[in-house]
């Protein structure tokens, strides 16, 4: 029995979870996420490295020792980059978009399927048919930068309209 709170019982579980914060971390700073989709990374991190060969299991991957299978990587894709999922099933009209501009975000750990965000408006997508640019990485920092630089392009208007009153007068 292990005591609660001494990291020091159980080292290979907290190295092990390193491994995996490290890794998302790593995802989420290649891709300039920000820090609160860090779920989603440590997913991919997680699936990721259960599909990563080991010198501890001699060069087998944790899915192989686990299911006797060699894992198949057709499926991997590049973690934050750009991607087009096929929107038609959640499209309540007719001539909506079939597909728009989202982020990667991972695999779906309940369906087989792609998880991708739609930055503009942080909804997130599952599906199966999907189109990657693995070039192009959309930063969410980026376009939150873009979002404070039109409120305080907004604001300075203000203040000089505001400003502009008070000169002449008015109220």
């Amino acid at each position: 029995m292990l005591c609660p709170h001494a990291h020091q019982q159980n080292g290979a579980a907290e190295r092990k979870h390193r491994h995996i914060v490290k890794v998302g971390l790593a995802l989420l700073a290649h891709a300039s996420i920000p820090l609160k989709y860090w779920e989603d990374a440590f997913v991919a991190a997680t699936y990721l490295i259960n599909r990563t060969p080991s010198r501890v299991i001699n060069y087998e991957t944790p899915l192989e020792r686990l299911f006797q299978q060699k894992p198949d990587y057709s499926s991997l894709r590049v973690f934050g980059c750009a991607c087009w999922p096929n929107l038609r099933p959640y499209n309540t009209h007719k001539f909506q978009f079939r597909s728009k501009q989202c982020v990667f975000l991972g695999y779906s750990p309940l369906h087989k399927g792609f998880k991708c965000l739609d930055p503009s408006t942080g909804r997130v997508y599952i599906s199966r048919d999907v189109t990657f640019d693995e070039n192009v990485f959309l930063s969410l920092n980026f376009i939150r930068m873009q979002e404070l630089d039109f409120v305080k392009k907004y604001l300075s208007f203000l203040l000089i309209s505001s400003h502009y009153h008070m000169i002449k007068g008015e109220n």
